[in-house]
């Protein structure tokens, strides 16, 4: 349980490898991810349900560590997978389509960003966050072609 605090520290901070170091400590105490976690009044119920919290946690905190450390390739899947559970958590949107522009391409990327705004929009009227639509303005010069000029 301590690793979770600690990497989430640590991230906040700006130690983005000693964050990593404490998620994947932390879920390296785990034999896989916690199965389905039932609600219920008794207490086995409700550690269950903590449990499942810290593993979701430590696997957010690693999952944005490996991008913000340029191991792009390595957080996709992760983060497409946090993206799948959380889907309003623009944090991890946002590292998300970096690592998708760098891995894939930009154009998924911006598929993708595009695909969040529709759904945004449809269900709460609202755009998405400042740093989210900066990052898409960088997908979008990224993805424009260059432009030459004279002979």
């Amino acid at each position: 349980m301590r690793h979770s605090p600690a990497g989430g520290g640590a991230a906040r901070a700006g130690d983005h490898a000693a964050a990593l170091a404490h998620a994947e400590a932390g879920l390296a105490l785990w034999d896989g991810p916690p199965g389905d976690v039932t609600a219920g009044d008794d207490p086995l119920s409700a550690l269950h349900a903590e449990r499942a919290s810290v593993y979701r946690s430590l696997a957010r905190i690693r999952a944005l560590a490996l991008s913000r450390l340029g191991r792009r390739a390595e957080a996709v899947d992760a983060l497409a997978g946090l993206a799948g559970e959380r889907p309003r958590d623009e944090e991890v949107l946002l590292e998300l389509l970096r690592c998708e522009a760098a891995t894939v391409g930009p154009s998924a990327a911006l598929a993708r960003y595009e695909a969040y705004c529709r759904a945004l929009r449809d269900e709460l009227g609202a755009d998405p966050g400042p740093a989210l639509q900066a990052v898409h303005r960088q997908l979008l010069q990224g993805a424009a072609p260059a432009v030459r000029r004279g002979p």
